[in-house]
């Protein structure tokens, strides 16, 4: 008989999964998850995430008054999120190592302050398009700080059997975030105007988060799960980077985020061009926000029952469903309101699937590399759904090229995710 770490290793290498330490989604077994510490981190990473996604659910409501003011095309707008996106996806696997050596205290207390100020400068922007690029790049510098591999690695070494549910319920802040900052953004446009209303929603944002962040959230103490780093189950960086798992996984994440934020950013203009008033789709597109929070909560629930793959393929197909009800979309608010339902539920599934799958197949050592890896694939194809939409839209005026393109890509990227296999 191999002795147990070696038949481990042979499991691993016949299923294509790179071989973990024992119990790679285990952070200890002396460690009890839910102290009131441990929770106290998920409630200030679930407002932290709502404040760090105005960049991202306020960009459809701020896309028409800027494209009047300045004579800017969508396209030439939602570019900023392409520049986030793309500096996120080359500093994220750097930031999450960062956060694997410091914590991701020290990492997000600065990240707050600048990602907040940059939004207030977003209202600085002048005539000259290269005005706007240069305070997105700013935005850019911010938002890889406060990314989801801060927050989730901070929770995913502090639980164990309920890792799914903590990371569900922290990721609820991008649904709150979704929900309110359409009519937030809205209200504050037509009051103000857009540039007093990026103003109003850094420093608001900056005024909620910098307190909690200060006094809550704390790094889990390594002895106190009875192991050291290098001591963690999991895999190695390279191991993990090179495996058959993390390329499948890192396609499909790439692909579903492009399918899922283009649906969400321009569901208004989408609305708007199909006939509802843009008050009404700001309103149906608060649905969004919060059917993701059902889809996280829903999706963490089912992640800690049954086989992840099968559920992260499940919420990964909805957006095929999407598509076809939005070729057919006859300007019903009601069926507007199911559209927006279904693309919330798939938004919340998306992310809560990526991080729990990957502390289930590549363990907790170099957690927050290699999630950080992935989570630069999911900002950059929240930064490549954007400009995509708007570039189609710009060159045809109209969005059905767009999904009619995006159904075959919505099958593909649950295939790869039902498929990736079992745990090892």
């Amino acid at each position: 008989m191999l002795p147990d770490r070696r038949r481990s290793n042979a499991v691993c290498r016949m299923t294509q999964v790179p071989a973990a330490s024992p119990a790679s989604a285990d952070i200890g077994p002396g460690h009890q998850d839910g102290t009131r510490e441990d929770w106290l981190v998920v409630g200030t990473s679930t407002i932290c995430l709502a404040v760090s996604t105005i960049h991202v659910y306020s960009m459809g409501v701020f896309l028409l008054p800027i494209e009047r003011d300045l004579g800017w095309s969508r396209g030439e707008i939602s570019s900023g999120l392409t520049i986030a996106s793309i500096v996120s996806v080359i500093c994220a696997p750097f930031i999450g190592a960062l956060v694997d050596h410091i914590g991701s205290r020290r990492v997000a207390l600065p990240g707050i302050i600048l990602y907040c100020l940059a939004i207030v400068a977003l209202g600085f922007a002048s005539s000259s398009i290269g005005s706007w690029w240069a305070l997105w790049l700013l935005v850019s510098a911010g938002t890889i700080l406060i990314k989801i591999t801060v927050w989730m690695a901070a929770i995913a070494k502090r639980f164990n059997r309920r890792r799914g549910v903590a990371f569900a319920i922290a990721l609820t802040g991008t649904g709150i975030g979704a929900a309110i900052l359409p009519t937030l953004a809205t209200a504050l446009i037509g009051a103000f105007g857009w540039r007093q209303a990026y103003a109003i929603l850094g420093l608001g944002g900056l005024a909620i988060a910098l307190p909690l962040l200060f006094v809550f959230f704390r790094d889990a103490k390594p002895l106190a799960a009875g192991i050291l780093r290098a001591d963690m189950p999991g895999v190695d960086t390279r191991e993990g980077l090179t495996s058959k798992v993390f390329f499948r996984l890192a396609i499909s994440t790439l692909i579903a985020m492009t399918t899922i934020i283009a649906l969400s950013v321009h569901f208004v203009p989408m609305m708007i061009h199909a006939g509802l008033s843009a008050t009404m789709a700001a309103a149906i597109a608060g649905a969004i926000g919060i059917s993701s929070i059902i889809g996280r909560l829903l999706s963490g629930f089912l992640l800690d029952r049954f086989h992840g793959p099968y559920i992260g393929a499940l919420g990964l197909g909805l957006p095929l469903v999407v598509c076809i009800l939005l070729l057919g979309f006859d300007g019903s608010p009601i069926s507007a309101t199911v559209i927006a339902v279904l693309i919330g539920i798939s938004l919340g599934a998306e992310t809560d699937v990526v991080a729990f799958l990957a502390s289930k197949y590549f363990g907790l050592r170099n957690y927050g590399t290699l999630f950080g890896t992935l989570a630069g694939l999911l900002a950059l194809g929240g930064g490549m759904g954007p400009l995509l939409a708007g570039t189609i839209y710009d060159h045809f005026g109209s969005y059905e090229p767009l999904l009619w393109a995006l159904i075959p890509a919505s099958a593909l990227s649950a295939l790869l995710t039902a498929t990736l296999g079992r745990y090892p």
